[in-house]
């Protein structure tokens, strides 16, 4: 038995559903009011074309590439020559990214 298989033996099966349930429980941060904003007022499509995400934020095509090939923005690419970005991406995006003024 390695020291892994002793320290996890150690505790008893209510303490670990204890600590599960209390880190389960644990609301998520509150996102500032600016944010929540952002969200709400972001057009209700389901699939936004590069441009109209590029026009929407007012940034341009360098930035835009450098959001997608770092993974800030995820793409999705429906045929060899569309790419979409689901409305979901981009309210991923403003949560994680974008930092209110």
């Amino acid at each position: 038995m390695t020291w892994i298989q002793k320290r996890q033996s150690s505790r008893s099966p209510a303490a670990r559903h204890d600590a599960l349930s209390a880190s389960e429980a644990a609301p998520p941060p509150a996102l500032p009011p600016a944010i929540q904003r952002m969200l709400v007022e972001l057009p209700q499509k389901a699939n936004w074309r590069p441009d109209e995400f590029m026009e929407y934020f007012n940034i341009g095509a360098t930035t835009y590439k450098e959001l997608v090939s770092d993974g800030r923005l995820a793409v999705v690419q429906f045929s060899p020559r569309i790419r979409m970005i689901q409305r979901s991406a981009i309210c991923d995006y403003i949560r994680t990214y974008v930092k209110p003024v």
